[in-house]
Order: C-alpha cells, then sequence, then structure tokens
C-alpha cells in the first residue's frame, strides 16, 4: 500500500527539476534530463513511463521488483539509468532527488575517479575527530566573514590535520569527497543554498556518530562552496586535479606561521577534552560490538550491497556496517544490527547463528535474516571466525 499519493510526489520533482532548469548546464557544462523511482513500500513511483507502468497524474505506479536492491542510489533498470529513493514517513527533499541525479546522470562520466582502500582508523580517534571539528570549525568561519585571511588560517588547519593521517587514509577521504561530497555539494548549488547555510554545516561538524563513510557529506559542500569563493572556475579543473584537496591547495594559500597560533580560536583543545572523554564510552560499544563476531557466517558479496553510511566502523577484519542488505534474484539479507565487509569486498561476515542448517532456505541470527530461493549452502557460505581467502 503506497502512503504517498502522486500529486504530492509530482510536486517534490517539480521543484528538483525547476532547479536544474534554472541551472541550464552552468555548473557542469552539460545538463542530462535525470528520471526518478521513487520507492513507496509496495509501489514504485516513476517519473518517467517503464516497464508497463500505469499512469497515475504526473507519475507512473509500478508494482515494487522484487529482484532489485532498494536504496537511495544510481541504478540500472528496464535497460536505463534511474535515481532511486526510497521513500520514508517525510517527503524527499529536493537535495536528496538532486544528489541521487548526480549519481545517475553526472557521475558515470567520471570513470578517472579511481576508488580508495581501507583506509586507517584516524576518524574514530579522539585526535582525528577533534581535528575535523576544528578544521571545519574555520572554513566555517571563512564562509561567514568572505575574509581571505581566514581562509587562509583554514587553510593551514587543513595541512596539519592532513600531516597527521596515514597516505591510504588521505587517498580514502579525497575519493569519498569526490565520489559522495561533489554531489552533495552540487544538490545544495542546484538547490541554490545561501553561503550562510553551508558555515552552519561546517560548524555543526559530520553527521552520525561514525565519520568514516560520512565525513564527505559536510566536506564535500564545504570544500566546494571555498573554491566556489577562491577560485570560481574550478569546477574545469577537477579531473585534471583529480581531489578537491588539490583544488583546495592551489586555491587557498596557507598562512606562513602555521596552524599552532590558530588552533586556540576554533576550541581545538576543548574539543580534544570532549572527544577524549566521549571516546571511553565509544570503546566500551566497540569492543562489544567486536565480541559479537568472534564466529561468524561468511556469504560471497554478489556485489548489490547497500547500507547506511552513518554508522560504519572501520576494524582490521574489514568495515562494520550496523545496517546492510544485499537483493539478487535468488538472495535477500537484511542486517539491522551489524554485518561486516572485507577491505576488498569479497566476502560479508554475519554474527554467527545459534544453529545453522545449510540445506535450509532461511536462515536467521543475531540482527540479520538471510532468505534464499535456493539451500543456503549453495551460495558458498562459509563457517569461520576468519574471512576466507
Amino acid at each position: 500500500m503506497a502512503r504517498w499519493s502522486p500529486t504530492d510526489l509530482t510536486a517534490i520533482v517539480d521543484q528538483a527539476c525547476t532547479r536544474l532548469r534554472a541551472d541550464d548546464g552552468r555548473l557542469w557544462g552539460h545538463q542530462p534530463a535525470p528520471r526518478w523511482i521513487l520507492v513507496d513500500e509496495d509501489v514504485w513511483w516513476l517519473t518517467e513511463p517503464e516497464g508497463g507502468a500505469t499512469a497515475s497524474g504526473r507519475m507512473w505506479a509500478h508494482d515494487a521488483d522484487p529482484h532489485a536492491a532498494v536504496a537511495n542510489t544510481a541504478v540500472e533498470w528496464h535497460g536505463r539509468d534511474w535515481a532511486m529513493i526510497e521513500l520514508g514517513t517525510d517527503l524527499p527533499t529536493v537535495p536528496l532527488l538532486l544528489h541521487e541525479a548526480f549519481h545517475a546522470f553526472w557521475q558515470p562520466e567520471w570513470g578517472w575517479v579511481t576508488p580508495a582502500g581501507g583506509g586507517d582508523t584516524s576518524l574514530s580517534q579522539p585526535v582525528g575527530r577533534a581535528a575535523v571539528i576544528t578544521e571545519l570549525r574555520a572554513w566555517g568561519s571563512y564562509l561567514e566573514t568572505g575574509d581571505p585571511a581566514v581562509g587562509r588560517g583554514a587553510r593551514s588547519i587543513r595541512d596539519w590535520r592532513l600531516d597527521q593521517l596515514s597516505d591510504a587514509e588521505r587517498e580514502r577521504q579525497d575519493y569519498f569527497d569526490l565520489w559522495e561530497g561533489i554531489p552533495e555539494y552540487s544538490a545544495l548549488r542546484w538547490d541554490r543554498t545561501p553561503t550562510g547555510e553551508v558555515a552552519d554545516l561546517a560548524r555543526s561538524g559530520p553527521r552520525g556518530g561514525s565519520w568514516f563513510r560520512s565525513l564527505c557529506y559536510t566536506t564535500g559542500p564545504v570544500l566546494g562552496y571555498v573554491l566556489d569563493h577562491f577560485d570560481p572556475g574550478w569546477r574545469l579543473g577537477l579531473r585534471a586535479a583529480g581531489s578537491l584537496s588539490s583544488m583546495i591547495n592551489s586555491a587557498v594559500p596557507p598562512t606562513e606561521s602555521g596552524a599552532a597560533d590558530l588552533l586556540d580560536a576554533y576550541g581545538y583543545a576543548e574539543t580534544l577534552h570532549a572527544e577524549e572523554s566521549a571516546h571511553v564510552a565509544w570503546s566500551i560499544e566497540d569492543r562489544v560490538l567486536r565480541d559479537r563476531f568472534a564466529t561468524m557466517l561468511w556469504i560471497p558479496n554478489p556485489g548489490s550491497v547497500t547500507f547506511d553510511p552513518r554508522e560504519v566502523r572501520h576494524w582490521d577484519l574489514g568495515t562494520f556496517y550496523r545496517i546492510l542488505s544485499v537483493h539478487t534474484d535468488d538472495l535477500r539479507l537484511i542486517v539491522e544490527d551489524g554485518a561486516i565487509v572485507t577491505a576488498n569486498w569479497s566476502w560479508i561476515g554475519l554474527p554467527a547463528p545459534e544453529s545453522y542448517d545449510g540445506s535450509a532456505l532461511t536462515v536467521t541470527g543475531p540482527g540479520w535474516r538471510m532468505e534464499s530461493m535456493s539451500p543456503v549452502h549453495e551460495h558458498g557460505v562459509v563457517l569461520s571466525s576468519e574471512a576466507p581467502e
């Protein structure tokens, strides 16, 4: 049963399309015509006719595809690209529609972006988190004041923060700033979000308790708006530069004295103390989580994983995702309380069930449920404390 009327959904889609028409391709130099799938429980609302969908006003209703993974993402369906939005109890925002449209209709040309590896744990450590908060406060002050000297100070604080990271972690953050941060920046620009609101976003800090996968949703827009001030034509050089960090380094000079004299102005010491206190509770919770994975049921990754980027932790064994799902033609996995994905994305590890019957079609364990069209063991599952080779 659908929760939303096609009239409500048409109104929000119209707003997104109006924003894009007003831009007329100026932001990125071209203007595709996006199409959306709005997933409303067992009904898919399409913005264009496809696959026998029934017209309802200016939307088209289609039965939910039971074999398709549902998430806020870009998908290929019936041979065409779509931006998919999973509807909840509130209408989606215009920036959300635009963000996913960027993934589906602008980013396919970004084959030059190379996925990064696993990085490190700096974003779960007090020093790393306090440094991020301090840098963002500095950029927020620049966006609020427009003072180039404040911007140079923020650049120096950024240099100081990045110098503390491993090469792998810098590469990982650069990758996500491009792959997720730029769509978020673009959505806000298309939606004509004022600079002051992005300054507030910077001062508020990253969203979610874990920043391993969510930091980019803040840094992408913030750094993009900073570059709009220092170098309005920066987007033309993004591919050659290869990262937002390179663009910032080219456009924003650092101060001569570095970051040491600036940290107190943005409350670094107090922030570090608060993060150290919070880390005690976080560490206890993290140990409890790890203990749940002493023995795991491993399943080969079929390549259709969706997850919540706000609840992610980087472990030596792999990446912990609190919320995760897999949908294929013959397998459905719903994880509501934690799974591990190996660094190469080859395996998904689940807390072992109390009992395991490989001949069953349905297997449940702590916080997860797996349903298969064939006996589970035919998917190559392995019961082990270590990831399979």
